[in-house]
C-alpha cells in the first residue's frame, strides 16, 4: 500500500472515529443525513480536460459540539458518478464512466438565527477513490487509486419540524492527483467539481428535556392576632374570654399551625415587678385553655410585656381596660394539620 493511500485511509478512518467515539469536545443531540442531486465535474485531468456532467448521493451522521452548538461535526459518505465525453484528454480519445467514492471528516458552523431558516458553511477533509472505466480507439484505461480529498461546503438548512431539517447543500470537491494506468503508460488525473445536492437531517438521541421545576409552595398565610381580655387584676379568663379562645382552637385545629405566641399585657397601674408577673400569669392562662382545646402545647409560647406595651398610651397608674389583655398571634404553615 502507498504513502497516498496509507493517509487517505487514515484520514478517512479518522473522520469516523472523531464522530463516533462522541469525545468530550461534543455532545448532545445525533442527526443522520442523506441526500442528493447535481455533480459538474471541472475538469479530470491536471490542466486541462472536461467531462459530462453527473450526479452525487451522501449520507452522513453528526453531532453539534456541547460548548458551543453552533458548530457540529460529521462524517460524510459519497458518492458521485458521471461519464468521460470522446476525447476528454490528450491522453484518451474515447469515453466511459467515472465513480468517486469519498469519506469525509466536516466541520460546520450554523448562523442561527430566531427564523426557520439557518445558514451554515463548512471545510471538509478526508480520502477518496476513483474507479476509471475508459475506452477509444486502440487506447483503455481501467484503474483506481487512493488519494486524499477535500472540500468547501454552504447552504442552508430549512426546519420542517423539530426534529427534521431539509438541507440545500454547495461543494466544491477536490481529490489529490491520481496515478491512472492506461494501456500506453500512467497518466496523472484528479477529480475536481462543483456539486448541488437538497437532503434530509434527522436529530435522534437528544437528551430528555429536563423536568418542569415544582411548584411554588402555596403562600403561607400571614400571622393572625387575636386579643383576650381581663378584669382588673385578674389573670383567669371570663366566660367571654373562654368562648374566645374555644373559637380560637375550633378554627384552627384543622389547619397546620407552626407557632403561637401569647403574651401577657397590663395596665399601668402597680408596680413594673407585678405587672411582669401578672402579664405572664394571663399568657399562661390562655395557654393552658389553648392546651384543654386540644392544641400541642409543644407549639404555643409566652412572654409578658407587663406595662411596657400598651394598647391605649396612659399616664401612670391608669386603670386602661384595654391594656388589660393577652395577645395571641397564630402564624401558619403549608398544608392541613397533622
Amino acid at each position: 500500500m502507498s504513502i497516498r493511500t496509507k493517509c487517505s485511509a487514515l484520514l478517512a478512518t479518522s473522520a469516523l472515529v472523531a464522530v463516533f467515539a462522541g469525545t468530550s469536545a461534543s455532545a448532545g443531540e445525533w442527526y443522520a443525513g442523506g441526500g442528493g442531486g447535481w455533480f459538474g465535474p471541472d475538469h479530470i485531468v491536471v490542466g486541462s480536460g472536461t467531462a459530462d456532467d453527473g450526479w452525487m448521493a451522501y449520507a452522513n451522521i453528526g453531532r453539534p459540539f456541547h460548548n458551543n452548538p453552533n458548530w457540529r461535526v460529521e462524517g460524510e459518505f459519497s458518492y458521485r458518478s458521471f461519464k468521460a465525453a470522446a476525447g476528454v484528454t490528450p491522453h484518451i480519445s474515447g469515453g466511459g464512466d467515472i465513480a468517486t467514492s469519498a469519506i469525509m471528516l466536516n466541520i460546520l458552523y450554523d448562523f442561527h438565527n430566531s427564523s426557520a431558516f439557518t445558514p451554515f458553511i463548512g471545510l471538509g477533509g478526508g480520502g477518496a477513490f476513483t474507479d476509471f472505466s475508459i475506452s477509444g480507439p486502440g487506447i483503455s484505461a481501467n484503474d483506481s487509486d487512493n488519494v486524499l480529498a477535500a472540500q468547501a461546503l454552504g447552504g442552508v438548512g430549512w426546519a420542517i419540524s423539530p426534529n427534521t431539517t431539509l438541507d440545500l447543500t454547495y461543494r466544491f470537491f477536490k481529490t489529490d492527483t491520481m496515478k491512472i494506468t492506461q494501456s500506453t503508460g500512467k497518466i496523472k488525473e484528479d477529480i475536481v467539481g462543483n456539486t448541488l445536492t437538497v437532503g434530509l437531517r434527522w436529530k435522534f438521541g437528544a437528551a430528555a428535556p429536563p423536568p418542569p421545576p415544582p411548584p411554588p409552595p402555596p403562600p403561607v398565610a400571614p400571622p393572625q392576632v387575636f386579643k383576650i381580655f381581663f378584669p382588673w387584676d385578674k389573670s383567669t379568663l371570663t366566660a367571654e374570654a373562654r368562648k374566645t379562645v374555644d373559637e380560637i382552637a375550633a378554627q384552627f385545629k384543622d389547619q397546620k399551625i407552626s407557632k403561637i405566641h401569647i403574651e401577657g399585657n397590663t395596665d399601668t397601674s402597680g408596680s413594673n415587678a407585678y405587672n411582669d408577673s401578672l402579664g405572664q400569669r394571663r399568657s399562661d392562662s390562655v395557654k393552658q385553655a389553648l392546651i384543654d382545646d386540644g392544641i400541642p402545647a409543644s407549639l404555643i409560647d409566652t412572654t409578658s410585656r407587663g406595662e411596657t406595651n400598651p394598647a391605649v398610651q396612659t399616664g401612670d397608674n391608669v386603670k386602661e381596660p384595654l391594656n388589660r389583655r393577652a395577645e395571641v398571634t397564630i402564624s401558619l404553615g403549608s398544608g392541613p394539620s397533622s
